[in-house]
Order: C-alpha cells, then sequence, then structure tokens
C-alpha cells in the first residue's frame, strides 16, 4: 500500500497506522526533490531549448562527469544519495536515454564540432574525450 497527502508539510512529528501485524514491514521515505534525474533533460526530446542553449545543457549534464556522463548510457541520478538508492539511481532507462537521444539527434549538431566554447585543444579535454564517446553514439540513428 502507498500513501500519499496533498498536504505539504514543513515536518511530521509522528506517524501512526492501525492494523499493522507484528510481520508486517512498514517503510516510510520522504520525497527528495533536491536532487538531479534524467528527467531534467526531456526538454531536449520536447525541442524546448534552441541549440545553444541544448549545448550548454548538454554540456553541464550529459557531457559532465561530475552529472550524467557514465560509459553504458544516462544514469536514472547523477549521484547516489545513499547505498539503498544506488540500483535505481545508478541503472540506465533505456526509454529514458532514447527520448534524450532524440532530443540530442533533433538539434543536429555535428559530431565532434559545433559545441559552444569548443577550440583545437579540447581534443585533451577529458569533457571533450566524453564528447568523443558519446556523439558518435547519438549520430548513428
Amino acid at each position: 500500500m502507498v500513501a500519499n497527502q496533498q498536504q505539504i508539510h514543513e515536518k511530521i512529528g509522528r506517524v501512526q497506522i492501525k492494523g499493522v501485524d507484528a510481520k508486517d514491514k512498514v517503510i516510510v521515505h520522504q520525497l527528495d526533490y533536491t536532487g538531479e534525474d534524467h528527467s531534467l533533460m526531456l526538454p531536449l526530446w520536447a525541442g524546448v531549448p534552441d541549440k545553444q542553449q541544448a549545448q550548454v545543457m548538454i554540456n553541464r549534464t550529459i557531457l559532465n562527469a561530475g552529472r550524467f556522463d557514465r560509459p553504458f548510457g544516462i544514469p536514472a541520478c547523477s549521484n547516489v544519495p545513499d547505498t539503498e538508492a544506488d540500483s535505481t539511481c545508478s541503472s540506465v532507462y533505456l526509454p529514458w536515454n532514447q527520448l534524450i537521444c532524440e532530443g540530442y539527434v533533433g538539434l543536429r549538431i555535428p559530431p565532434g564540432g559545433g559545441a559552444a566554447g569548443s577550440t583545437p585543444d579540447d581534443r585533451h579535454n577529458p569533457e571533450s574525450e566524453a564528447k568523443a564517446r558519446l556523439l558518435p553514439t547519438l549520430s548513428r540513428r
């Protein structure tokens, strides 16, 4: 059973549950809206940002090793908040990656080029190495 409430509470002092058997397991979670997840990149798929805004967004999220840049796709979360969430947050969900990649491909930014502020020296930059890994994969559609 999942119970939700429409009211917003600054803090909850007590949770009372009736009719729970001694063998039942009760878990109370608090939502945390401070974390970043892959759904924040859906504006790419929806075509909301222009090319320049999208490139900044991509550089700051998908191609940033401290956030979403991982070898096997975009993980559900940029950081794992605790060990219980590791399997969910570190997982790569293909439908979400498909939507994000479709948005990127729709921008028609040439592989290895068109990045805002890119220079020939970028080939020795870790961010540029991430771009080199990601862009050919996205362009093969």
